[in-house]
This record gives structure tokens, sequence and C-alpha cells, in this order.
């Protein structure tokens, strides 16, 4: 198949990172795999503003920024325009593989020769464009793919019946992995810093602060991509790494306790597979994936919205004897195993066959 995955823009979100991973394994699976990205879009003034006197970095418009895409070995083309899209933008293709409600908009005016379309949908992104117009694109009748069981099942009962297939994301256990090992001689809490409301990063601070109120010994660390070491929301003595190399990202993963996954409104929620596979136990709420994954155990589920909640569960895990938090341990290890990336893309590469042979019955 000739295939064009297109994206709003080309980072080191994890979204991007799923793209890469499927487009590289894609290639590898003998297809031809190409990749357009629109350039980023520039803020208001206010919020560059912002930014800029609070010194951060990346910043968000950064055309020139780091992404998954460079290492990929995949054809990549980053568009002129960020709100426009001509056909001859577009290569010709089998399968056009939209990743946002804002390139599938675009790529519904194109001519059929720029490939079958079948969104690829890896969140509900009402967080980033009018719902009125994320939910018309959602029940367009195009072929659908999904990474989660709530997004499927969303899809299923309000969009799109019967055109949606369920391709759950992976995690590099190459990459992602730690030996196993006790508990820390200081009890350690981990989250992801983020200052995007759905993310719940403001979540997880206040149920660390909760905790800590009961255990003066809890320290926390947190990684994210501001490069700006006092975040004013973090706690003074917050252990943070600003913009770590991915080959650092296991060992803070390893150094925790447990790990706060405290989202809002995920699609997936990559860190929870990665923490997992570096044996560290996970206290989430009922966002992304977190649900099923913590079926198999490693770890807490707790209410959407219950600072309260989390931090018992925080406590919960970190008051664990050392038996006790290594069987738990175990269990997050456990859970992740047995299922990898090329398993991913294979169905991904089904899904891809079917929205094929669905759009060959339709026009026949």
């Amino acid at each position: 198949m000739k295939i064009t995955f297109f994206l709003p823009y080309a980072d080191l979100s994890g979204g991007v990172r799923v793209v890469a991973i499927h487009a590289r394994n894609l290639q590898k699976r003998g297809h031809k795999v190409k990749v357009v990205s629109l350039p980023p879009k520039r803020p208001p003034l206010k919020v560059r503003l912002k930014s800029f006197l609070k010194n951060l970095r990346p910043l968000p418009w950064d055309e020139h920024g780091p992404s998954h895409l460079e290492e990929a070995g995949v054809p990549w083309k980053v568009l002129d325009q960020p709100h426009t899209l001509r056909a001859q933008d577009m290569p010709e293709a089998d399968v056009l593989v939209p990743t946002w409600w804002e390139t599938v908009e675009l790529s519904s005016r194109l001519p059929s020769s720029k490939g079958v379309l079948c969104h690829f949908v890896q969140a509900y992104e009402v967080f980033g464009g009018p719902k009125e117009r994320v939910d018309g694109v959602l029940a367009e009748p195009c072929f659908k793919i999904t990474v989660s069981r709530w997004l499927q099942e969303l899809l299923e009962k309000k969009f799109s019946p019967s055109k949606v297939a369920l391709v759950p994301n992976a995690v590099d256990l190459d990459h992602f992995n730690a030996p196993p090992r006790g508990k820390q001689e200081r009890p350690t809490v981990g989250v992801m810093h983020s200052s995007t409301r759905d993310k719940g990063c403001d979540l997880a601070l206040a149920a660390f602060e909760e905790a800590r109120r009961k255990n003066p010994r809890l320290r926390l660390i947190s990684f994210g991509k501001w490069t700006h070491p006092q975040n004013p929301d973090l706690p003074s003595d917050t252990t943070y790494y600003a913009q770590p190399a991915q080959e650092e990202i296991p060992g803070i993963y390893a150094s925790c306790d447990v790990w706060v996954f405290p989202g809002r409104n995920e699609g997936f929620g990559l860190p929870i597979l990665e923490a997992m596979a570096c044996r560290t136990p996970l206290v989430a709420t009922p966002a992304g994936a977190a649900p099923e994954i913590l079926e198999g155990g490693g770890g807490i589920l707790v209410p959407h919205e219950d600072p309260k909640a989390m931090a018992e569960a925080i406590l919960e895990i970190t008051s664990l004897d050392e038996e006790s938090w290594r069987e738990l341990s175990w269990k997050a290890w456990e859970s992740v195993q047995g299922y990898t990336w090329e398993d991913a893309s294979r169905l991904f590469e089904e899904a891809l066959e079917k929205a094929l042979a669905q759009t060959d019955v339709q026009t026949r």
C-alpha cells in the first residue's frame, strides 16, 4: 500500500511518537509510507509574551523544534501554511491517514487519488477545537482507527458504528525497562509535568501535598518539556528534569515508588505503559487506557477530580512493606509484557486493509 500520514504538527508529543513508530514499522513491512505535517501555529501575542518572560523553552510555535519523526527513517514533509492544503501538497496514495480533527477537515477536500480517508483518532479532541466541529469530524462516515477501549465505545455509540478498529498502543520494552528492585530509601512519587489542564498535573500536585501532610518524608520527581527549572506550580524541593534525553527517561520512572497518571481527558496515556514497564506501580484516573491496563494489577485506579483519593492511593503504595511492594512492582511489569509495537503495527496494517476493502465494496 501507499500510505500517507497527515499530522497537524510534528514534535515530541506522545501522539507524534505513535505515528512515527507505525510509519516506520509499516515501511519495514514493505509499504510505501510518507508523512506530511502542518507547520506550528503562531499563538496570540499575549501567550508569546508570557512564554518569553518566563524564559520557557521550547517555544510552542518553534518550527525547528525536535520531533520523533527525525529518527523514524520515513519521508517527511512540512507544509508552508498551517491553515491551507492544496492537492499538490499531498502525494498520491492508497490510504490517507489524518491524525487530528483539522487535518481531517482539510483532507476531505482532496481528490480521491490522494487515498481513502482513514481517521486515526488518538483522543477526543474537544480540548483543541470547537466541540461542534470536532464532533462533526467524528461523525464523518470514513473508517476510523483508535487506541483505547473508551474511545472505541465513544465512536461506536455516538458517531460511527461498525467502522472503528481498535489498535492499542504498545511500549518499547527494549527501551523502557528496569531490573527488579526494592523500595526507594525515601518514598518517592513521580508525575509528568504539564500545564495543559486535561493532563491533570494540578490534581497530582494537590494529591502529593495532601499525602505529604501525612508522611512528610515523601519526595516528588517530575519531568517535562519546559527548560525553566522553577515551575511555579511544582513544590520547591521537587527534583525536576527539563527535556530529559530519551535514554534518561526509564531511569526517572525507575527512581520512583509510584507514578501518578492524573489525566482528565486522555486518548491513551503512554506514560502508563512506560512507568509500568520500568516496574513502577501506578496511581491513575480512569482516563485513556488506564482502566484496561490496570485490569491485570500493578496499580490503583482512583476517581476523576479526587485528589484526596489519589493521595490515599499514593500513601497505600508507598506504605507497603518491602515484599508487598516488590510484588506490586512485578505485577506492573508483567501487565505490559507480551504486546509489542510490531503487534500494534500489524493490527494497524489490517485496519488499513479493512478500510480499503470497505471502500471497494461501497464503490462497486
